[in-house]
């Protein structure tokens, strides 16, 4: 006869077997309290007694062999099965069943706002697997397969559109955030896009090109407009990859074949400048004609600086006055800078300073680096404003600090006499970035 350590899952379940009644184990009622009730110490002998508080108003037939030592290991296993009774009620409820995709949208809303719904996620434990692990404690002898996730579009939508609440009008990107992550584990390609937005501009998301690039990708398999064109834009800086001309110029045609307003704004800037594509300033045109006719702001400013310029069509300031003035009155820093340059020219304006500085202070205001360095400019050169070297060091640095090369130079410029080493680094900057007026004075080849 086998002796040594039993471990107590090995004998259990034919011990229930042979003394209880089908009908009594398949539903699970032995009594977890009953169990509980046993005195644990270090020499315990199950009895008929002992048996009697284990299953009540059961009469047991043969106690077991007396002959096998296992009290040593049963109180290791009793004092296992204790931790467990600790975890579930007396009567443990089967588990629930899996929701089906009719599952009402509110409750499930809910789920997703719930206070640890989040924890959980940055944890990786998705609703599915929470479940099976549900199941696995009650069923460990059958493999449990999730179910294949179907993409409810109607329930995606519901999330997506949701979460543009959350962020648009209560100002919540976390909760937002919750909402499109669970609508893009289900397939949804305008929240995948979405939170590669997130990432691309760094909001609430660490800023990663390479994650944005993931998500972007993602939803451009399924057609997502926006995420070609952005994957165009990518391409075209050289963001998170390396710069390709010819690529930007694909995603973008694909995105425009499809109507995407921006993407035919940015494929009419390729054609305008011969980026990845001949020059031809008719297409260009085209483009942006097609882009303003679906309100797109950045290509009324690109409409009006052809006419201004008379490139594509035939010189019209007025038309370049209208269209500035669109894009301006829509909020386009760029429209804001070239009405301000009309003025300060007297371009269909009569010359006009203070308007022409009205109109630069509101682009440089809303982030264009030209408009701070002319602000910069107007400051040093006290054009429309008096001299004042502090707010012109201001705008310059300010422009600097976002990339801009000519604004190097002139904060290099203006610093060299009264602080060598910060105007030396700036110019130093410049020089290296190419700029020629910079390598002059550092009297580079």
């Amino acid at each position: 006869m086998k002796t040594g350590k039993v471990h107590f899952n090995d004998i259990l379940p034919q011990f229930c077997k042979k003394f209880l009644p089908a009908s009594l184990v398949e539903d699970r009622k032995v009594s977890h309290a009953a169990i509980k009730t046993i005195t644990m110490g270090s020499h315990v002998n199950l009895m008929d007694a002992d048996l009697d508080k284990i299953f009540p108003n059961v009469r047991m037939e043969t106690p077991p062999p007396a002959d096998i030592d296992t009290r040593r290991s049963i109180d290791d296993e009793f004092a296992d099965l204790e931790k467990i009774t600790s975890i579930y009620p007396d009567e443990p409820p089967p588990p629930e069943p899996f929701e089906t995709p009719d599952k009402n949208l509110e409750a499930l809303i809910e789920e997703l706002e719930s206070p640890n719904f989040f924890e959980k996620l940055e944890q990786g434990i998705s609703e599915i697997e929470s479940m099976i692990l549900e199941r696995s404690i009650y069923e460990p002898q059958k493999a449990i397969k999730p179910p294949a996730l179907k993409i409810d579009k109607q329930k995606c939508q519901l999330l997506y559109e949701r979460a543009n609440i959350h962020k648009k009008v209560e100002k919540s990107l976390v909760k937002a955030y919750k909402l499109w992550l669970e609508a893009a584990r289900l397939g949804h390609a305008p929240s995948k896009y979405a939170i590669g937005k997130l990432f691309f501009k760094g909001k609430f998301l660490p800023q990663s090109y390479l994650n944005a690039k993931i998500y972007f990708k993602e939803a451009a398999k399924k057609g997502n407009t926006g995420a070609l064109d952005k994957l165009g834009i990518m391409h075209e800086n050289g963001l998170g990859m390396k710069k390709n001309d010819h690529k930007a110029v694909k995603y973008y045609i694909k995105a425009a074949a499809m109507k995407n307003p921006k993407a035919m704004s940015h494929l009419g800037w390729m054609y305008l400048h011969g980026k990845g594509l001949p020059r031809d300033y008719e297409l260009a045109l085209k483009c942006f004609i097609e882009a303003v006719k679906r309100d797109n702001v950045e290509a009324m400013n690109d409409l009006a600086s052809l006419y201004y310029t008379g490139k594509g069509v035939e010189k019209d300031y007025h038309s370049a006055r209208v269209w500035y003035q669109e894009a301006a009155r829509k909020g386009s820093a760029k429209a804001h800078y070239n009405l301000g340059k009309m003025y300060a020219n007297g371009t269909e304006f009569s010359q006009d300073f203070e308007k022409a500085w009205e109109h630069f202070s509101q682009s440089a205001e809303k982030g264009y680096a030209i408009a701070m360095n002319t602000m910069g400019i107007c400051y040093r050169d006290g054009i429309g404003k008096k001299v004042n070297q502090k707010c012109a060091e201001f705008w310059f640095r300010k422009a600097a600090n976002i990339g801009l090369v000519e604004a190097m130079y002139h904060l290099g410029d203006l610093l060299i006499s009264d602080d060598f080493d910060e105007g030396f680094k700036f110019l130093l900057k410049a020089g290296r970035r190419g700029h020629p007026l910079a390598r002059k004075r550092l009297n580079w080849k």
